[in-house]
């Protein structure tokens, strides 16, 4: 199997199986700040009020009050602190590499596969990475902000790859390990649509940008350093049943040639200027921190979720 460990590897296909990305009810999607106003909304706000306005201005009429004693505002999800069915989320496998940046500072590059094992509720959970030293102290206590990893909402049986490449404070990891810190649930049956597809598939990757000097603000100060690795450049094609995904995350899970998990890449990486379109589309994640150096490219797996 070939490793990107050589920039001078072909192109790996793979065919990693698709994330559903479940349906969010507006509520919810403003309750996460996922609730996206578009342009054409805003702009036949404007159209209506403007016709409204005109049509007074013409007739002499003056405009219908509105009594606000008739209008009704829906209520919101009910949001529970376990599932109705007893369910939890998972972790079903876990693993992990510390590596170095550009500039020589420690990181820590994890990936898990969470599961949601309800059969009547969805969840988000968060996910907080613990490491510890070779004398047993934690080597999180200068960057904890950076190995905490939120969930997508997770449809009932749902399996989704989440990670990082984590800052971590100086010293050699002797463990780490991921747990859940805290879940929300609500019912899948106040979701009134049924869940979106994201498939994901025809993934290669090449490696872009060896040699480069890149400008860089480490422990150090502010510098720049020559990249002798480079960027690893993953491509895929995405097709989305639903709406367009804004600000996506998507994550990488690496595994070596024996499919442990060994890593995972920034969520953020794929741009969070990036719109994912309904539809198919080309999309790309560049790895700038990472990956392990024992990564099996044909085990690369996409996971793509708003």
């Amino acid at each position: 199997m070939p490793t990107i460990d050589t920039p001078e590897t072909p192109p790996a296909q793979a065919d990693p199986p698709g994330p559903t990305a479940p349906a969010v009810t507006p509520e919810l999607r403003a309750f996460f700040k996922r609730q996206y106003w578009t342009r054409g909304i805003a702009l036949g706000v404007v159209a209506i009020v403007g016709v409204a306005f005109a049509s007074v201005s013409a007739s002499g009429d003056e405009p219908e009050t509105i009594d606000e004693t008739e209008q009704t505002v829906d209520p919101p999800v009910e949001e529970f602190t376990e599932a109705a069915d007893g369910g939890s989320v998972e972790i079903v496998e876990y693993g992990f590499t510390p590596v170095k940046d550009v500039a020589g500072d420690d990181q820590i590059s994890w990936g898990v596969i969470v599961e949601n094992t309800s059969a009547d509720s969805v969840a988000i959970a968060t996910v907080a990475l613990a490491v510890k030293g070779e004398d047993g102290s934690s080597l999180t206590e200068g960057t904890g902000w950076d190995v905490d990893v939120m969930t997508p909402l997770l449809a009932p049986g749902e399996r989704v790859g989440i990670g990082s490449t984590s800052y971590i404070d100086d010293g050699e990891v002797a463990d780490a390990k991921p747990t859940i810190s805290a879940e929300r649930w609500w019912l899948a049956a106040d979701q009134p649509t049924a869940a979106d597809a994201v498939d994901v598939s025809e993934l290669t990757s090449d490696w872009v940008g060896a040699g480069d000097e890149v400008p860089y603000w480490g422990s150090d100060g502010i510098g720049s350093f020559v990249d002798t690795d480079g960027t690893l450049r993953l491509r895929f094609r995405v097709e989305v049943e639903g709406e367009a995904i804004h600000s996506p995350r998507a994550v990488a899970i690496f595994r070596n040639e024996d499919g442990d998990i060994i890593g995972a890449n920034r969520p953020d990486e794929i741009g969070s200027s990036t719109t994912i379109p309904h539809g198919w589309s080309y999309q790309e994640i560049n790895v700038k921190y990472g990956p392990p150096p024992n990564t099996d490219a044909d085990s690369i797996e996409i996971y793509v979720f708003a």
